[in-house]
């Protein structure tokens, strides 16, 4: 919530900064998780496709540096969970694999490098941050690895009492490439996500997700009198 509010104020502020750029992406996330020491098959498919949007609200607080919040709808999980094939399998003879599919809704508050070249048309955005997340829906599907069919899904508890932790929290980094049109500039961007709990109270399992976007930002300058 607190990250919500300091983006409301960043946008509220527009009028008197000086600088302040607003910009929106999305696309493709690669999402798996770590698991520790967990031994798991030969040549194991661990990650899965997932999907991510986002705002972006950044003060410029000198020529080379922003400060911002990235507030992200972003789907991460995992796919050849640990144990699946022991414990909950009943079917060990089965030729499948159970994955998760965890939405998470974040904030994080980042510090964005500034460098541009070719009359400040072309920008270098290099940006490292930190922030909360918090799930909002968990799924599990059994996928049959002959057929690669969707057999079996399942909603799975969130919070208190269930194996699914509501909240994370880790570190982001990115990196944004961008053509400024006068106030207007359209960028690409990767980043990753390093995840610092586990998603799954049974078994060690701390969220990595790599993000490819494309996106659009407008930038609000204070005309000098």
């Amino acid at each position: 919530m607190k990250h919500l509010v300091f983006a409301i104020s960043l946008l509220a502020s527009a009028s008197v900064s000086a600088q302040l750029s607003v910009g929106a992406s999305a696309g493709y996330t690669r999402a798996w998780q770590h698991y520790g020491d967990v031994v798991l098959p030969e040549n194991a498919v661990t990650h899965i496709h997932g999907y991510n949007a986002e705002l972006q609200v950044y003060y410029k607080l000198n020529r080379f540096l922003s400060l911002g919040v990235e507030p992200a709808f972003t789907r991460r999980g995992a796919a050849c969970v640990p144990g699946w094939n022991g414990d909950i399998n009943p079917n060990p003879v089965f030729p499948g694999d159970s994955r998760f599919l965890l939405d998470y809704v974040e904030a994080p508050i980042m510090i964005q490098g500034n460098f541009s070249l070719f009359q400040e048309r072309f920008i270098i955005q290099p940006a490292l941050g930190y922030g909360w997340s918090v799930m909002v829906q968990g799924r599990e599907e059994v996928v049959n690895l002959e057929t690669e069919e969707v057999v079996m899904t399942r909603d799975m508890g969130i919070g208190e009492g269930t194996n699914l932790s509501r909240w994370d929290h880790g570190f982001h980094g990115s990196l944004k490439l961008g053509w400024q049109f006068g106030k207007h500039g359209v960028f690409a961007q990767s980043s990753y996500y390093f995840g610092l709990m586990d998603a799954e109270a049974w078994n060690a399992s701390k969220n990595r997700a790599l993000n490819f976007n494309l996106g659009y930002s407008f930038l609000f300058e204070k005309k000098e009198k």
